[in-house]
């Protein structure tokens, strides 16, 4: 058995390595979970594939073993639902991963470039929209579309209404998730607009020191100008310290929603900001033509 993944899925499975930690596939509530939907006996005889597959073992770290088989395995499995059962078998899979993943997690995932693979091995759209109830559906700011959430007043509004929305639902993860989205937009789109390259995998505490350092070398260089400019590397800071906390552990204590109002604020603080620094710098440009 090969333990190369068929071309046509090779892609949904990189994604899924992104999203659902290998460790996880040896988990109780994994197992659980299969039981539950009747996969437990066949994941088990492919499981033992992967052992068998693996000709070393790590001495004294058995769970990194039992990691690097179930990954395997998860990779012949994928391989055969979608060579001997179709495409269509193989999304119900990846959907159950999905939908097990995030009720133990309670992490909200980005489907998008799932959703796009899967369009382009044959699932259509309508399907493809199953995986929004699972995961957040970002606004589309990868590498080819960056530029868009900094560009379009009405997706920045939108997302803060949906932010409001989670406030009003006590939804202190999607809360904390929705402001990190907006952050990151936002950040990404004023490096996509000043042609600063980044990473698509990149966090926002790596893309908020580099949007400092773009503006301390292209701005002025006055004391409290410069003193606000650590501003963007604090709340970006803070907010990605809180999203890794709620990825980690439940974060729905009514304590926390004291929290989820500072943090929006900061968010919406520093997407404003660098949103009016972009438009002041074209006005500042069109009127120098001019």
């Amino acid at each position: 058995m090969s333990l190369k993944p068929v071309t046509d899925i090779e892609p949904i499975l990189i994604e899924l390595d992104d999203i659902i930690p290998s460790g996880y596939y040896i988990d109780k509530h994994f197992k659980k979970q299969c039981i539950k939907i009747g996969i437990d006996v066949v994941w088990r005889q492919f499981l033992d594939a992967a052992k068998r597959e693996r000709h070393f073992t790590v001495i004294g770290l058995g769970s990194e073993n039992e990691r690097f088989d179930a990954k395997n395995a998860l990779i012949l499995y994928s391989n055969w639902l979608f060579v001997e059962n179709g495409v269509e078998t193989f999304f119900e899979f990846v959907l159950f991963l999905i939908d097990s993943y995030t009720s133990y997690s309670k992490k909200m995932i980005d489907v998008n470039e799932l959703k796009e693979y899967f369009m382009l091995i044959g699932i259509n759209d309508e399907t493809c929209q199953r995986l929004n109830q699972y995961g957040l559906v970002r606004f589309h700011i990868g590498l080819s579309d960056t530029s868009s959430v900094i560009n379009d007043n009405e997706r920045v509004e939108e997302l803060k209404e949906q932010i409001e929305k989670a406030i009003a639902e006590d939804n202190y993860n999607l809360i904390i998730t929705l402001v990190y989205t907006l952050v990151e937009g936002v950040l990404k789109g004023y490096l996509k607009e000043n042609n600063v390259s980044f990473t698509r995998k990149e966090e926002i505490t790596a893309l908020a020191k580099q949007v400092k350092t773009h503006i301390q070398n292209n701005g002025s260089s006055k004391f409290v100008e410069k003193k606000a400019l650590h501003l963007i590397t604090t709340i970006a800071d803070v907010i990605n310290e809180l999203r890794n906390q709620c990825s980690d552990s439940h974060c729905d204590e009514k304590s926390d929603f004291v929290t989820a109002f500072f943090v929006r604020d900061l968010g919406f603080s520093l997407a404003n900001a660098l949103i009016n620094s972009l438009q002041n710098a074209k006005d500042v440009q069109q009127n120098n033509i001019q």
